[in-house]
C-alpha cells in the first residue's frame, strides 16, 4: 500500500497530530539555533519585534477570515465563498504592501520598518492559512510541515555563517512566510481576479469578523503583552527579557497538544457541531498537558542547559511558571472555533476583554516589584479567567457535568484517533 493511502486511513486528528509533533520538532531545533545565534544579548529585541508585528497584523486583518466558517456553512456554494476570499486577502495583502513601503520610507528607525514587513506578511499567511483549515486540514498541516523544515535550514545556515544581527533573523522568518504565502495560493488553485471582489460581501464578512478579530486581538495580548510591557520598563533589562522571552519560547511547545485539536476543531465546526467529540478532546489534552508541565518540572533544567545553553539557565524557573498557565488557556484555544462557528462573538468578545484588561492590570502593578516573575504571575491568572468561563460554558452547553471534562476515559482516545 503506498503512503498516500496510509495517509487517507489516519483520523483527522492522529493525522494532524503527526504532523504537529514533526512540526514542533523541526520549529524546536529552529528556534534553538536562532536563540543561540541571537544569543541573551538580542533574543529579547527579536521576540519584541514579532510579537509587535503580529499584534498589528491582527487588528490590519480586519477580522474577514474569523467570518469563514459562519459563511461557509450558510453558503451553498462553497468553493466560490472560498474563491471569494483568497482573491480578498490577496488585494489586501498589496494594499498593506502599499501603505508599508510608504511608512517604511518616511518612518526613521530599523526596527519599525522590520515591524511592517513581518506585520504585512504576518497578515496575508494567517488568513490564507486559516482558509486552508476549511479547505483541507490535512494539505495544509503538510505546508505547515514543509515550512519548519526551510526554517530549521535557513535558520542553521545564518547561525554557520554570519554574524549576530537581528535583520538577518528577521529575513529568515520573512522568507518563511512567503513560502507560505505562495504554497497556499498554489494549494488553493483559484484564479486572481479583482471582479471576485464584492463590496457587499466584504463588508458582511467585516461585520461578522471584527468582533471575533477583536477577541484575537485580546488572546493575543494574553499571549504576547507581558514581553512588549517588559521592554516599557526599565528595571527590566535586556538579559531578563531574553530569558522571559526564552521561557515564552519554551511554553510555547506545550500548545502542540491544544493546537492539534483546536486545527481540526477549527475545520469540523465549519460543518457543524460536535459536542462529545469536542468533550473527548478536551480530556485528552488534559492528559497530553499533565505530563508535559512535569517533564518540564523534573527535566527543564536539563532541557535548557543542552539545548540553549548555560546562559540560559536563568531562565527555568519563569519557564516552570508559564507552563502551569498553558492547561488554563488550553481550554480556550480548543473551545474558541466553536464558539465562532456558533456566532457567539460578544460572548468571546466580553471574556477575552475581561482577561486582556486582567493581565493587563496586573502587569502594570507588578513589574515593577517583580520583574519577570510578576508578568508570568499574570499571564497565568489571565489564563485562569478566560479558560475556566470557557470550559464551565461549555459544559452547559453539551449538558455535560463540568468535573467530567478532566479526566480522560479509553473511550476518548479511541474518538480522537479514529475520528475522521
Amino acid at each position: 500500500m503506498s503512503n498516500q493511502k496510509q495517509t487517507k486511513k489516519l483520523g483527522v486528528y492522529l493525522d494532524s497530530m503527526i504532523n504537529k509533533i514533526l512540526y514542533c520538532a523541526f520549529s524546536f531545533f529552529a528556534n534553538i539555533l536562532i536563540t543561540r545565534y541571537l544569543g541573551v544579548e538580542f533574543k529579547g529585541e527579536y521576540t519584541y519585534v514579532l510579537n509587535t508585528a503580529s499584534m498589528i497584523s491582527i487588528l490590519a486583518g480586519m477580522g474577514i477570515y474569523h467570518s469563514i466558517p459562519y459563511f461557509n456553512r450558510k453558503n451553498q456554494d462553497t468553493e466560490q465563498t472560498l474563491f471569494e476570499y483568497m482573491n480578498i486577502f490577496v488585494f489586501q495583502c498589496l494594499f498593506y504592501t502599499f501603505v508599508g513601503i510608504l511608512i517604511g520610507v518616511f518612518t526613521p528607525g530599523v526596527r519599525v520598518k522590520f515591524i511592517i514587513l513581518l506585520m504585512v506578511l504576518d497578515n496575508v499567511t494567517q488568513q490564507l492559512n486559516m482558509l486552508m483549515l476549511v479547505k483541507d486540514v490535512k494539505k495544509r498541516n503538510r505546508i505547515y510541515l514543509r515550512g519548519a523544515i526551510l526554517s530549521l535550514l535557513l535558520n542553521g545556515i545564518i547561525f554557520v555563517l554570519l554574524e549576530k544581527y537581528v535583520l538577518a533573523a528577521v529575513m529568515v522568518t520573512a522568507f518563511v512566510k512567503v513560502y507560505y504565502l505562495i504554497s497556499y495560493l498554489v494549494t488553493i488553485h483559484k484564479p486572481i481576479s479583482y471582479r471576485a471582489l464584492n463590496k457587499n460581501h466584504i463588508l458582511q464578512y467585516v461585520k461578522f469578523g471584527y468582533l471575533p478579530m477583536l477577541s484575537y486581538f485580546l488572546i493575543t495580548i494574553n499571549y504576547k503583552m507581558d514581553v512588549i510591557m517588559l521592554e516599557w520598563f526599565p528595571q527590566v533589562s535586556d538579559a531578563q527579557l531574553s530569558y522571559y522571552s526564552l521561557g515564552v519560547t519554551v511554553a510555547d511547545i506545550a500548545w502542540i497538544i491544544s493546537d492539534v485539536f483546536k486545527d481540526v476543531i477549527f475545520s469540523k465546526t465549519a460543518r457543524g457541531d460536535h459536542y462529545k467529540e469536542i468533550a473527548a478532546a478536551i480530556r485528552v489534552s488534559n492528559a497530553f498537558m499533565c505530563l508535559i508541565v512535569l517533564g518540564m518540572i523534573l527535566f527543564g533544567k536539563l532541557f535548557i542547559q543542552i539545548f540553549y545553553g548555560e546562559d540560559f539557565l536563568p531562565a527555568y524557573d519563569i519557564t516552570v511558571m508559564l507552563f502551569f498557565g498553558v492547561p488554563l488557556m488550553s481550554w480556550f484555544k480548543i473551545l474558541h472555533p466553536l464558539y465562532n462557528a456558533q456566532g457567539k462573538r460578544v460572548f468571546s468578545f466580553v471574556t477575552l476583554l475581561i482577561a486582556a484588561l486582567v493581565n493587563i492590570g496586573i502587569n502594570g502593578a507588578v513589574i515593577p516589584h517583580w520583574g519577570i516573575e510578576g508578568a508570568a504571575f499574570a499571564s497565568i491568572i489571565s489564563y485562569a479567567v478566560c479558560g475556566l468561563v470557557y470550559l464551565v460554558t461549555f459544559s452547559r452547553m453539551a449538558r455535560l457535568s463540568f468535573w467530567s471534562l478532566f479526566i480522560p476515559r479509553k473511550a476518548d482516545f479511541v474518538k480522537i484517533f479514529k475520528a475522521q
